[in-house]
């Protein structure tokens, strides 16, 4: 069964839709990978907005970093993303690594979106992104 949204982006269609805006178009359509014809995505919305959050705390660099020149060369966000829990054999369930995200002028159109581990590079997953936003909320949340 394809999914047309994620879930992040089902929940803001049940609650309604501004309709002055564009019709989102979600980021993670089929639930896997990170596809770029995407507009006002809720879970890459978080992404970013996690990006900015992180980046503006003291503590901030160590979990989150973004660079703003859209003007030009465009916009990029760094969130580094903690290592999981550990299997019984000690081994990480999730390896750590970082999510790189860019955008150009318009923040709701995310045109990359990459997830690296010490292993590869790959185009960000919908459960990559679930976990680091559900990681990172706590780092942004502190005072």
């Amino acid at each position: 069964m394809t999914l047309l949204m994620c879930p992040r982006c089902t929940k803001r269609r049940e609650r309604g839709v501004d309709r002055s805006a564009p019709s989102p178009h979600c980021a993670f359509p089929t639930g896997r990978a990170f596809v770029p014809t995407n507009y006002d995505c809720a879970t890459i919305n978080a992404l970013r907005k996690l990006c900015d959050r992180i980046h503006n705390k003291p503590e901030g660099i160590i979990w989150g970093w973004q660079y703003n020149d859209a003007l030009d060369a465009g916009n990029i966000g760094v969130l580094r993303i903690p290592k999981g829990e550990t299997s019984e054999d000690g081994e990480y369930v999730r390896a750590g690594g970082y999510i790189v995200i860019m955008w150009h002028r318009d923040p709701h159109i995310v045109t990359s979106a990459y997830a690296f581990t010490q292993d590869n590079a790959h185009k960000l997953t919908l459960d990559e992104a679930e976990y680091a936003i559900k990681a990172l909320s706590n780092v942004a949340a502190r005072e």
